[in-house]
């Protein structure tokens, strides 16, 4: 439709929006807004949505946003998903899906900076299958500029 016509004629400079381990919640979408006030696209991957059946990081999203529901406004915690990602069984079990509190990562500091290793070798490997083979689909030969942000 009309908006991907824009997306591959139009002459904008890209961010890509790299959300934390909670997905792409809270701080994210106000990112993004003010990105595309600001007059430039936003492309925000969401790590979360890998198959139920990889046994990665999951959640179940909305299947469409209510845009005058009071519960998904613009401070909403999840405009996005109905479900957790979780390790500990609530929502499935996930291997990459974890709660970095304190007490547990200074319990076996070492252990979560090699999960954590894992966790960023996984999130790259997204990163670059999106950069290499989606990104370029998708935008077509018009991006002038692509930044990336992590917030």
């Amino acid at each position: 439709g009309a908006a991907m016509t824009c997306v591959r004629r139009c002459d904008l400079t890209w961010v890509l929006l790299l959300h934390g381990s909670s997905g792409l919640t809270w701080t994210s979408w106000r990112w993004a807004a003010k990105i595309a006030e600001l007059g430039m696209g936003v492309l925000a991957p969401d790590s979360f949505a890998h198959a139920p059946g990889l046994g990665l990081r999951h959640r179940d999203g909305l299947e469409r946003l209510e845009g005058d529901d009071p519960e998904n406004t613009y401070w909403a915690e999840e405009t996005l998903y109905t479900s957790r990602c979780s390790w500990e069984g609530s929502g499935g079990r996930y291997p990459f899906c974890y709660s970095t509190e304190v007490e547990n990562v200074l319990r076996n500091a070492e252990g979560w900076k090699e999960y954590y290793e894992r966790v960023f070798l996984l999130r790259r490997r997204e990163l670059d299958f999106l950069v290499s083979q989606r990104l370029p689909e998708f935008l077509g030969a018009t991006a002038k500029k692509l930044f990336m942000w992590c917030p």
